[in-house]
Parts: C-alpha cells; sequence; structure tokens
C-alpha cells in the first residue's frame, strides 16, 4: 500500500470538508426566504407562503374537489373551450389543461395579488392552452369594487360584503377593497370570435347570476355546452341574491340544473333550488342524468 498517498488524502480532507460547509452555508443564505414549491394530492404545484401555514394540511389534500373533477371529465371533450370564472390560485383551470389535447381554457381572476399567484402557479405546472386574464366577470363592462379578505380567505374575494365562518369560528368581513375591471362573457366572446363555449365554470362568490346575466347572447342562443357554478349561501347573502334566482336565470336561459352523486356516480335531477351551506352545480340544455353509464370511476 501506498501509505504517503493515504497520509496525503487525510491531511486534505479537512480541507475539503471545510470548504464542502462554507459551500453550503452559503448556499443556505441565498436560499433563505425563497418561496417553497408544495403539490397537493391531485398534482397541482403552487407557491407556499408563510401566511398560508394555517391552511397547508387542506391545500394539500383536496378531497373537497374530487366530486367536481369527476363530473367534468364527463362533460368535457377533449378539444373544447373553457371559461373559468373566478380562477383563484389556477387549480381548477391546471386540471382542465391536463385533460385537453386540443382548445383552450381562460382564466379569470380580478384581483391582482391573487392574479399574480395564479400566474405563477401556471408557469410551475406547464400549462400549455390557459390565457390569463386580470378582471372581473359580471353583468357589465365597467370598473367595479372587489373586498378582499385576509390573505388567508383569499378564495372569498368577492363584490359583495358577506360574512363568512372561518375554520377555527370566528366571524369574518372584508378588510379591504381594490378597484378592478369588470368584463361580460358576451362582449369578450365577440371582441376574441368565440363563437363557444364549451364549459363555463363559475365561482364568483354570490354573483353568479351577474355572470349569466352578461352572458345572455351566449346563453340564450344554446353556445353554451355546460355550465358548472357554485351555490354558497353566505356569500349570496352577500350579493343581496338567493340560490333560487341562480337557478331561475339559467331556467329562463333554456338550462336545466343538475347535482353530482358522487357515490352513485351520476348526475340527479333537474334542481331548481338549493338549501346546500356549500355546493356545486351543472347546468346543460341535454338531459344530464342520462350520462350514468359514461361515468365509470
Amino acid at each position: 500500500m501506498d501509505f504517503r498517498w493515504l497520509v496525503r488524502t487525510v491531511r486534505r480532507a479537512p480541507s475539503r470538508w471545510l470548504r464542502g460547509l462554507r459551500r453550503w452555508r452559503a448556499l443556505s443564505r441565498a436560499s433563505a426566504g425563497a418561496p417553497r414549491i408544495l403539490c397537493d394530492d391531485t398534482g397541482f404545484r403552487f407557491v407556499y407562503l408563510p401566511w398560508m401555514y394555517p391552511n397547508v394540511h387542506n391545500m394539500l389534500r383536496r378531497n373537497c374537489d374530487a366530486a367536481q373533477f369527476r363530473a367534468i371529465r364527463a362533460l368535457l371533450a377533449s378539444d373544447a373551450v373553457v371559461f373559468d370564472v373566478g380562477a383563484h390560485v389556477g387549480r381548477f383551470s391546471v386540471f382542465v389543461d391536463r385533460l385537453l389535447s386540443g382548445g383552450q381554457v381562460h382564466a379569470f381572476e380580478p384581483v391582482p395579488q391573487t392574479f399574480a399567484l395564479m400566474e405563477e402557479n401556471l408557469a410551475l405546472n406547464h400549462v400549455r392552452r390557459v390565457i390569463a386574464h386580470n378582471c372581473a366577470i359580471g353583468d357589465r363592462t365597467a370598473a367595479v369594487e372587489m373586498h378582499l379578505f385576509d390573505p388567508l380567505y383569499s378564495a372569498w374575494n368577492t363584490l359583495g360584503r358577506p360574512t363568512m365562518l372561518a375554520p377555527t369560528g370566528q366571524r369574518l368581513r372584508p378588510t379591504r377593497s381594490v378597484s378592478v375591471p369588470c368584463d361580460t362573457i358576451d362582449h369578450i366572446c365577440l371582441a376574441r370570435g368565440i363563437e363557444r363555449i364549451d364549459l363555463l365554470k363559475v365561482d364568483v362568490e354570490g354573483f353568479e347570476k351577474n355572470v349569466f346575466a352578461g352572458a345572455r347572447r351566449m346563453l340564450g342562443e344554446g353556445r353554451v355546452g355546460a355550465v358548472c357554478f357554485e351555490i354558497s349561501q353566505e356569500p349570496l347573502k352577500g350579493a343581496g341574491a338567493t340560490a333560487r334566482q341562480v337557478f331561475a336565470c339559467l331556467e329562463s336561459l333554456g338550462y336545466g340544473c343538475w347535482a353530482f352523486d358522487e357515490s352513485l356516480g351520476r348526475f340527479t335531477g333537474p334542481v331548481h333550488d338549493s338549501a346546500d351551506y356549500w355546493a356545486n352545480f351543472y347546468a346543460s340544455r341535454r338531459d344530464l342524468g342520462t350520462m350514468g353509464a359514461s361515468l365509470a370511476a
């Protein structure tokens, strides 16, 4: 054995370890404060920020979306044109983008801070077909006031002034407001030459019927294949609306409304009203109740 080589190696080891330690410390200092990237159980990658900590468990396990995602798979063709109205941080748009081999997704999020997060998340998830729009969607083209909750509850941001019940048991109200541009679906479709929307998803915290009123031409002419919309009682109160009014607006334009029963794997209805505290519903000119055979898990 060449003992001289062994001696030299042992003598040099501490200096190599020291250089490695210095590099590790420099890297740690450089990355301190950098945002973390997390991935939820649907494969959605998102920017994690410190204020998200109290809700991070729910952000990583998204069981509440399972029924909606299953229903959307049944309604969506691979070349669909989708409008995601109230896109928040982009989860729904990313989910739909992964289902498409053609078509396009238009994602609308009015609040500038949330829109910036959505753009980051869209990039992290390498979407191919999503176009992001920083505006609200309603029944007129104008500037409107969005009332904002603390960042942890940004999904509740709304044109109304609801009082919301937090998981902690607290009753929370918006803390500030911001002026944002608002447009209508009919105007956007005319301006962009969009002849048909295959799926219109609407989650706008109580102002769903305003969105439908601004899509009266597209809906009235049957140019929207299916609608997925949220009913949430507290935001509806803050908007001065009722669930029945939302259903009636769609019915007046020729659309029947349906619930989706995940345990049965099929659409049920038609539904004309809802007392559910929170639920998603689906509207179409087709009889969605006949689609049960195509909804195998």
